[in-house]
């Protein structure tokens, strides 16, 4: 999943087309990443949601212009990428934030939302000046 963006600080989103509190937060990304244009920065948002609702996510992308990288994973795919990331069942809820170093690290597994405002710009440039 991080293969193709080593060198890059990885930020994870993950978020589902039925999560109201997901899609919330993502009014804030856009002048995130305004104020982060041009650094080593990758948005990965990591969907859950089944192969019937492909459709429906797609469209929420292209409808809400949500710049980034896009994947979607079906809820069994999701929860072994939860075991995969060390998340405990008890700390798995939507959305959930991760920012990765340039070698595909965990920096932060349980990074501040972007309603947090400059909480997580200030993890990021973290990251970035590492």
């Amino acid at each position: 999943l991080l293969a193709p963006y080593r060198g890059k600080i990885v930020f994870i989103d993950m978020w589902g087309t039925w999560c109201p509190h997901c899609i919330e937060d993502m009014v804030f990304e856009p002048a995130l990443k305004q104020r982060l244009k041009g650094k080593d920065i990758v948005f990965l948002y990591l969907a859950r949601d089944e192969d019937k609702d492909d459709e429906l996510w797609r469209d929420f992308i292209f409808i809400n212009n949500l710049t980034g990288e896009h994947v979607r994973r079906t809820a069994d795919q999701m929860a072994s990428l939860w075991n995969e990331l060390g998340i405990a069942d008890s700390e798995q809820a939507y959305p959930h934030y991760f920012i990765f170093d340039r070698k595909g690290n965990i920096l932060i597994n349980n990074a501040k939302r972007p309603s947090d405002g400059d909480a997580l710009y200030n993890q990021l440039t973290t990251a970035l000046n590492k």
